[in-house]
Formats: C-alpha cells, structure tokens, sequence
C-alpha cells in the first residue's frame, strides 16, 4: 500500500521493500505522480515531468525484482535531476527561454550512473537562470516556494531540488554546486546535501571540462542516502579530464564505523562574514553535541582570499562562456543574471593573476586547518530562508547585507578548495523555519564528513518533521 509515509522513506529503505517485493515500483511512480501534481501546485519544485519515460523504467524495474536478476541499489526509486544536467529524450532548460524547448540526445554521467543503479528518473527541478542565483525565480518558470513557508524562498540554485526532497516528491535528487547551490537550498529546506570532493564525481557534458569549481551531489532526507548516492555517482569517466579515482574506500563498513573522537573546530565567521543571532545559536548547540564525540575548540579561521578569489575566477569564467552570445541573448534573460554575466567582460589579465594568487592563499588556509583538526564546522547560511521577491537577504545580524557572498560566505570558499562539505539540519528557529549546519573535511575525507553528519542526524533527529505545506489540510 502506497500512503503519506511512503514518500518520506530514505531511498535506501525503499529499495529494500521494492528488492522484498513489499511494494510495486509502478504503484510508488504512479503514487508519486498523483502526489506532485497536488502538493507541487504550491511549491513548483518540478519544471518538467517525464511520466511515461519513468512508468517504464518502473515497469523494467519490476520485472527484473519478478524475475530474481540482480539488481541495484536504487532499484526503482524516483529520483529527481537539476535541470541544468543533461537528460536523454527529457527536456533540459536551464532554467532559461534559451533553451525553453531543447531536449539533449544523451545523459549526464551522474544521470547514466543512477539508471544503472536502477533508480527511476521522474522529472527535472527547477533552478536560477543558468545557476547564476541564489533563489529559485527563472522568468521561465517563476518562483520555486519554500515548503516551510510558501512566502519565502529556496535558496538556490538547486532550489526546486531541496523543496522536492523536503515535500515528499522524491527521496533523492541531484544537483549540482558552484557557490553553494546544493548547500543552501538543503539549509533552507531542511534536508541534508553534499558537495563531495572536487573530481570525485564526473561532471559531463559541460561547457568547460576542466572546470574544478562546479560539482555534482545529492540531496536527501537521510544520510544514509547521500552516502548511497555518493558510492553511485563517484569515480572517473574518460570524457571529464578532472574527475578523478578516489582513494579506496571501505564501503562494506557503515558510516557509524567511521565514527571516532576526532578534533573539531568552530568558525561562526569564516573570518569575513556573520550570521543572525538564532541561525549561530542553533548551530553553536548542535555544534556543542558533535564535540561530545571528540574534542572541539574555535580558532581563528579566515577565509577573506575567498572574496576576490571567485569574484574575479568566477564572473570571468562566466563571462568566458557567454561572450560571444550574451548580447543575442540578454533580451530573453533574466537582467540581473545578464548584468552578472557582463561584468566578467569588464575584467583582464591584473584581476586574472590576482583570483589566482588569493585562490592559492585560500586553499593554503583551509589546509592549514586540517593539520590540527579532523572537521570544521560552520553554518551553512548567514540567514534563514527569506522573502520571495528578494535576490537577497536586505540583512545579517541586523546589519545591511554587503553583498550576496556575505549571506553564502560559509559556502563558496570550499568550492574554490574542492574540499567536501555537506549540511544538515541543525535546528529549527521559532518561527518554523530550518537551519543548516556545515560540515567540511579534508579533501577525499567524503565519508568521513558524512559519518559526522550520520552521529548528528541520531542525537539530533530530524526526518520526523513534516513541512506545513504538505499536511493534509493544506495540501
């Protein structure tokens, strides 16, 4: 029987039932249909379904289960992909009227990996005009709203993904992180999300292959899921130059095998930013338990190479892709995400060596952590999840906001590292909404930062709670 609590189960768990043949992939793919085309009337998480495509899929899936073949880890569970990663016969936007109606010929790798897994692809999330926001508010599409809130946002860019995954319109969805993109919208959603390693999971088609800024990873209610997902998705593929073979992992063990008393360290600033009072308290407190496994203390950490580092790499590199095109295409975009783009063509050579230098200064920080501590740990978001309609919060801790990189300061510096960082629920604030905490590791010490996150999601239970916007009286 397919009821509410079905689409609250960790993939994990569901596949199991579907592998013990106690319920019907087809049964949970049509269930979740019905269920999306009424609770993401409010949310519109969804920019694109691909019902029949996925009714098949579960069908296969069935019958292999029917028939005793070995299957996958993710046998016939829904999974949910970014619409900014290439999917086979399955329109793929970006979020843009550029590309309103083009539907690629072949899968992303991430997307290939998880069909062998046997997971069912239902539909595309929606994100930012090409990734380029913090919020969920593609002119194709409008505004993707916040399960906890329906007048406040996502974050973004992978947005319509973590309020897919907080609503019970998927146990897993993939999306992608340049800034924070899976990191901030899990925050403000009140689900888990990973940005593993940098060159841990492939990244392919792309507009630039050698780009080590931009990763793949998942979102999930469970932890347990993000690591299934990791073990999936991770591993080279010829066609991405920077992917890489991780070290060799043991993934027979557990994530709570993984557990051990490790050091802990404390940033509420990153050296550069800040974070509204009740967002630091919560994640101090949450902070306070992980200790208990290990040690903790707050040294000074900072981060400020971060700021100039992506200003400069990142508008550039932008811009790089767009030039020849910008111009032709600014009437039918997003003006702000335009402006964004053109301000990388304002930059040369001087702005160039100097992202290079401070990028190189940061990674020497963030190294120099990991020589005395096993994990840091931080906010995940200055804020919590604020109105629709704004780009940005107008405020941190009551003091006019500087730029949007001060409400994402504790994100986007391990972008430009490639060291893993995931988020978890920390908390919720008074007013109902989530709070996310960060978790950051060595790089390759990917299950590492989940086992972390694994002892934090049994001491501080999370996956309980239900957002209001999809309990039966206002579904």
């Amino acid at each position: 029987m397919i009821d509410d609590e079905t689409f609250f189960l960790p993939a994990a768990e569901l596949a199991g039932r579907i592998r013990r043949r106690e319920v019907s992939p087809v049964e949970v793919v049509d269930a979740l249909f019905e269920r999306i085309d009424t609770v993401d009337r409010s949310i519109n998480a969804y920019c694109t379904l691909s019902k029949e495509t996925a009714r098949a899929s579960a069908r296969h899936a069935e019958r292999l289960v029917a028939s005793g073949a070995r299957v996958g880890p993710l046998v016939g569970v829904p999974v949910s992909i970014k619409d900014n990663i290439e999917t086979a016969g399955i329109r793929t936007t970006y979020g843009s009227r550029v590309f309103e109606h083009f539907v690629p010929a072949e899968d992303a790798v991430c997307v290939a990996r998880l069909k062998r897994a046997g997971a069912v692809v239902v539909g595309k999330t929606s994100l930012s005009e090409f990734a380029a926001k913090g919020v969920v508010d593609p002119q194709l599409f409008g505004h993707t709203r916040n399960p906890w809130a329906l007048n406040r946002t996502v974050g973004g860019s992978s947005g319509g993904a973590a309020a897919a995954v907080a609503a019970g319109l998927g146990p897993l969805a993939i999306g992608n992180d340049q800034a924070g993109s899976i990191r901030v919208p899990a925050a403000f959603c009140g689900v888990a999300g990973f940005k593993p390693t940098g060159g841990r999971v492939p990244f392919y088609p792309s507009d630039n292959l050698w780009d080590t800024v931009f990763h793949v990873g998942p979102m999930a209610r469970a932890v347990g899921d993000l690591d299934l997902a990791l073990q999936v998705l991770e591993g080279p593929d010829p066609r991405d130059p920077m992917s890489q073979l991780p070290p060799a992992e043991a993934w027979d063990r557990p994530l709570d095998e993984f557990i051990r008393p490790w050091r802990f360290a404390w940033s509420p600033d990153v050296g550069f930013g800040d974070a509204d009072a009740d967002v630091r308290a919560i994640c101090l407190d949450a902070f306070e338990q992980l200790v208990t496994t290990g040690s903790g203390d707050a040294p000074a950490v900072d981060l400020s190479d971060a700021l100039e580092a992506y200003t400069f790499l990142i508008s550039m590199r932008r811009a790089a892709s767009m030039a020849e095109v910008i111009e032709d295409w600014a009437p039918v975009m997003d003006p702000v995400v335009a402006d964004y783009i053109r301000s990388g063509l304002s930059m040369g050579s001087r702005e160039l060596g100097r992202g290079i230098r401070r990028r190189n200064a940061l990674y020497a920080s963030v190294e120099a952590i990991f020589e005395d501590f096993d994990l840091l740990v931080t906010p995940t978001v200055a804020v919590t999840a604020f109105e629709i309609g704004q780009n940005n919060p107008a405020t941190v801790n009551g003091k006019p906001l500087r730029s949007w990189r001060h409400w994402m300061c504790f994100t986007f510096p391990f972008n430009l590292t490639g060291h893993p960082a995931a988020t978890v629920p920390a908390g919720w604030t008074d007013d109902g909404l989530p709070v996310g905490l960060q978790i950051v590791g060595p790089r390759w010490a990917d299950r590492r930062v989940l086992a972390a996150c694994r002892y934090l999601e049994e001491v501080r239970p999370w996956a309980h709670r239900r957002p209001p916007a999809v309990l039966p009286a206002q579904a």
